[in-house]
């Protein structure tokens, strides 16, 4: 009985992965969900990759927030070291967070 129900709500690091890029675009059914935070409850990878590819976004979204205004506008080499390190702060912050 057990063994059905954790192979009905197990996932695989690949498909935790799909449902992660789902999740980002708010498509995941409610069990969906379940089934990914449970994932992340055992897989410390996972859970790493969910925090940095969440990182990556909001700062993406942010620097298109601040483009929006100049559509033409592309980065100077000093504004992609500065979101770089915005990255890792926040990519540490979060690791940190986590110890």
């Amino acid at each position: 009985m057990l063994t059905r129900l954790i192979d009905l709500f197990a996932l695989s690091c690949k498909k935790a992965t799909y449902y992660m890029m789902l999740d980002q675009e708010n498509k995941l059914t409610s069990i969906q969900k379940f089934q990914l935070n449970l994932h992340f409850k055992i897989c410390k990878l996972c859970r790493l990759f969910h925090q940095q590819s969440d990182t990556i976004t909001e700062s993406v979204i942010e620097m298109a927030k601040q483009c929006s205004h100049h559509p033409h506008h592309q980065l100077s080499n000093q504004q992609k070291e500065e979101m770089q390190l915005e990255i890792n702060k926040e990519l540490k912050n979060k690791a940190d967070n986590r110890n």
